[in-house]
C-alpha cells in the first residue's frame, strides 16, 4: 500500500555558500553550526497545500540568500559562533514573518550582526521581540531616518476661537515617501514610541532650518481644512443666528528622535 505523504519539507540548507572559500576550520565549524540551527527550525515547517507551500518556499529561499549576503560581508577573522539566545529566537520568529520582506530582512541582518564581532556588542536580546511587534510600515518609517537622529513631526490642531483647541490629526510624519496615509503612519509612529524606538517632543521645541516643516503646510489634509475653515468664517449668517465661532487649523511643530535603543536597532537591523 502506497503511503500518502503531505509532510513537505520547505528548506534544505547545507553549509552556507559564504563558507565555500573559508580556509580556517573554526570558520567552517561556525558555518556548520548555523546551518544546523536553520535546519532544526525550518525543517518543521510543513505546508500540505501546494500553492502556499510553493509561495513560502520562495520566501524561505530569499531568507537564505539574505543571510548569506550578510555573512559574505563579514571577514573570516571577525566571524563569531552563532549566539543561540539571539539566532535561535530570530530563526523561530522568522517562520511567521517569512513573507513580509521588511521584517524578514531585519531578522537576517540581526543574525548577521550577531555573528560579526564588529557589531555584536550592539545587538540586544530584546531586538527579536521588538521586531516581532513591528509592521512593515514601522520598518519603513525607521529606515526613513537615513543618517539622521532627528526628524520633523507635527500635530494638526483644530483651533476654535474663543473656546479653545483640540487635536485634528496627531503624529503627522511625512518623511516616509512610500506611504501617504496619515492615519496609518500615525499608528506606526505611536507603536515605535511604545517600543522605545523613538521619542516625540511637542513642548515648543522644533527643528530650525528653512522649510523644514513646509511639507506639513503644503499637505492636502492641512490645506483642505484651512480652506474649509476660511469659507466657514466668511459665511454671512442671518441676524437671529448666534455669532459663529472663528475656526482655524494650526501646525504644532515637534521633533521625533531615535532613542539609543532605536539607533542601535536601526544600525543592526536596517542599515
Amino acid at each position: 500500500m502506497t503511503e500518502n505523504k503531505t509532510d513537505f519539507s520547505l528548506i534544505n540548507i547545507g553549509a552556507p555558500k559564504f563558507l565555500e572559500n573559508a580556509t580556517s576550520e573554526p570558520a567552517k565549524e561556525i558555518g556548520r553550526t548555523l546551518a544546523n540551527l536553520v535546519w532544526v527550525v525550518f525543517s518543521r515547517v510543513n505546508m500540505p497545500i501546494e500553492k502556499l507551500r510553493i509561495k513560502q518556499a520562495v520566501s524561505l529561499k530569499k531568507f537564505e540568500l539574505e543571510i548569506t549576503e550578510q555573512l559574505n560581508n563579514i571577514p573570516e577573522e571577525n566571524l563569531l559562533e552563532p549566539q543561540l539566545s539571539i539566532v535561535g529566537p530570530a530563526l523561530e520568529a522568522t517562520k511567521y514573518y517569512i513573507e513580509e520582506d521588511e521584517i524578514r530582512q531585519m531578522f537576517a541582518k540581526l543574525i548577521g550582526s550577531s555573528m560579526d564581532n564588529r557589531h555584536s556588542s550592539q545587538t540586544h536580546h530584546s531586538f527579536v521581540e521588538i521586531i516581532k511587534q513591528m509592521s512593515p510600515l514601522d520598518a519603513q518609517n525607521l529606515r526613513s531616518f537615513g543618517n539622521m537622529a532627528n526628524k520633523p513631526i507635527a500635530n494638526y490642531i483644530n483651533h476654535v476661537q474663543p473656546s479653545g483647541s483640540g487635536p485634528l490629526q496627531v503624529n503627522v510624519y511625512l518623511e516616509n515617501e512610500d506611504c501617504n496615509d496619515l492615519c496609518q503612519v500615525a499608528i506606526s509612529i505611536s507603536n515605535l514610541q511604545r517600543l522605545g524606538i523613538v521619542s516625540l517632543i511637542f513642548d515648543g521645541s522644533y527643528l530650525n532650518g528653512l522649510d523644514i516643516y513646509k511639507k506639513h503646510e503644503e499637505h492636502d489634509f492641512y490645506k483642505s481644512f484651512k480652506e474649509m475653515y476660511q469659507q466657514a468664517n466668511n459665511t454671512i449668517l442671518p441676524e437671529n443666528y448666534m455669532p459663529i465661532r472663528e475656526l482655524g487649523i494650526e501646525i504644532q511643530k515637534g521633533i521625533i528622535s531615535l532613542t539609543p535603543l532605536g539607533e542601535a536597532l536601526k544600525r543592526v537591523c536596517i542599515d
